[in-house]
């Protein structure tokens, strides 16, 4: 009897690491999908970040360009 109980606790412990390890896989998974997701969606809140900074500019530069051509004087009135 008591070789059939240890049989018995060492399939129980064998099992129970078994099922520990499937779960921290599983687990291990969950989490790198999570924190891939979460870097992509960092990444493109970065891109359109820069992308309207860099709109943001243009439309500046375009719009100080237009008032400077209309502040100066035109010679062809002269």
């Amino acid at each position: 009897m008591p070789l059939r109980s240890y049989a018995l606790t060492l399939l129980r412990s064998y099992a129970l690491t078994l099922l520990r390890s499937y779960a921290l896989t599983l687990l291990r998974s969950y989490a790198l999908t999570l924190l891939r997701s979460y870097a992509l969606t960092l990444l493109r809140s970065y891109a359109l970040t820069l992308l309207r900074s860099y709109a943001l500019t243009l439309l500046r530069s375009y719009a100080l360009t237009l008032l400077r051509s209309y502040a100066e004087p035109s010679f062809a009135l002269l």
